[in-house]
């Protein structure tokens, strides 16, 4: 990270900093429903909803 970034981050309210990362965390999970729409077409939204929690839930470890 650059230096300017981590004084910006740091001088950044908590809230601020929960804000983007919950941002950052549903921009990446409709990315990788984006994903998967376009890799199974035929899937219904159930099934994307489903393949993405796992694959987020299994993300951790």
């Amino acid at each position: 990270m650059h230096p300017e970034q981590v004084k910006i981050f740091k001088a950044m309210p908590a809230a601020r900093k929960l804000e983007l990362a919950a941002t950052f965390y549903f921009s990446a999970r409709h990315l990788k429903t984006q994903a998967l729409k376009k890799r199974h077409p035929d899937w219904t939204e159930s099934q994307l909803r489903r393949e993405v929690n796992r694959l987020f839930l299994r993300a951790s470890r």
